[in-house]
């Protein structure tokens, strides 16, 4: 009987974390568009621990000719990602950078600005942190939510949002 509710509890989750995705992207879960090969790939090395292995494949996807904008714009996400578990803040920043210059996106700016919190830096971090929150979408379920996390963030760092 303890393994049936088990199934059952992880059944409801898996189903609550879809709808919780699906409302927040607003898209239907059909509609999902499936990672790049390159980026899967370099994701899947890097939360195998196989951080070196991950960045050159991350590395040699980025200077593929032809790579579309938004395959580059993840890929320096990854390899800002993956700087990061490597504690390298620096080169995390270089990465976030390079994909914050292809797209904007307020989750490119809260990595920059937790990458720059790392390093100590908090007026940067604070600068970033405040454009994260000038580009959450307003129709985003969760913004109301994202918002007040950064601006309680800004605070912590001694700022005012």
């Amino acid at each position: 009987m303890t393994a049936i509710w088990v199934v059952v509890s992880l059944l409801v989750a898996s189903g609550l974390g879809v709808l919780v995705w699906w409302l927040s992207h607003g898209q239907q879960p059909a509609q999902v568009r499936s990672l790049p090969e390159a980026v899967d790939n370099a994701q899947t090395l890097r939360l195998q621990g196989k951080i070196d292995e991950a960045q050159k494949a991350t590395n040699d996807a980025i200077n593929k000719p032809g790579v579309s904008d938004n395959d580059k714009y993840l890929l320096y996400v990854q390899q800002g990602s993956g700087y990061a578990d490597q504690k390298n803040f620096t080169a995390a920043i270089d990465s976030y950078t390079k994909a914050e210059t292809i797209k904007p996106t307020y989750d490119i700016e809260a990595l920059i600005a937790d990458a720059w919190r790392q390093i100590g830096d908090k007026e940067k971090a604070i600068t970033y942190y405040k454009k994260a929150i000038s580009l959450i979408p307003a129709d985003y379920v969760l913004a109301e939510g994202e918002k007040q996390a950064f601006e309680q963030t800004i605070r912590n760092l001694g700022g005012q949002p």
